[in-house]
């Protein structure tokens, strides 16, 4: 089954303020990706040598192939990198899923997505009357705030987790912790990206 446009997806808690190459060079240093991979007009890295020590699946997790067909289609559990290669100008909200569901953290409840013009809007819940922030959300790995994105794509939700040895690297490299979430394609169709 071909589930490419499901992704795990790393990002800096803290703006990155770093430079997105360096990254990408720690990356392909320590075999987390390999060469540059064209498809569908976007930019793609295929994983490298030691991609399964940065990735760890999970359970009964499948073959997993890491390099296209040599007809240049896509084999199924077929996975890829795509390193963005810059940053955005601010935070942005990126949702794992279309149907996103944005819960009090004070009642547990469903307080919807507001419409806001910025992330840093302080949000009402209409139940307990509480107020939230969107920036301190916990979105257990459902969603992320950040200003640069990896997505590691072919990931099933839940069946893969990044290594600590990989955030651990990451945090060193741009001098903050990171998170991840894991997404759909449809998410990014279905959502404005909301920025601070």
């Amino acid at each position: 089954m071909n589930n490419f446009y499901r992704r795990l997806i790393l990002y800096p808690l803290a703006p990155l303020n770093g430079d997105p190459p360096r990254l990408q060079q720690f990356l392909r240093k320590i075999g987390f990706v390999a060469d540059k991979w064209h498809f569908q007009n976007q930019d793609y890295y295929l994983a490298g040598d030691r991609f399964f020590n940065a990735v760890m699946f999970l359970g009964c997790a499948p073959h997993i192939n890491t390099r296209p067909s040599a007809a240049g289609e896509l084999p199924d559990n077929f996975v890829a990198i795509k390193l963005a290669v810059k940053c955005y100008q601010s935070m942005v909200f990126y949702p794992g899923k279309p149907a996103f569901t944005l819960l009090c953290r004070f009642c547990k409840k469903d307080i919807g997505f507001p419409a806001v013009s910025n992330l840093s809007a302080m949000v009402d819940c209409p139940h307990c009357g509480q107020v939230n922030s969107l920036l301190e959300k916990n979105y257990r790995h459902q969603a992320g705030i950040s200003n640069y994105f990896i997505e590691i794509m072919g990931i099933f939700e839940g069946e893969a987790v990044p290594s600590d040895a990989l955030m651990t690297g990451l945090a060193r490299e741009s001098n903050g912790k990171w998170n991840y979430f894991y997404a759909d394609d449809k998410a990014m169709k279905t959502w404005p990206i909301v920025s601070v």
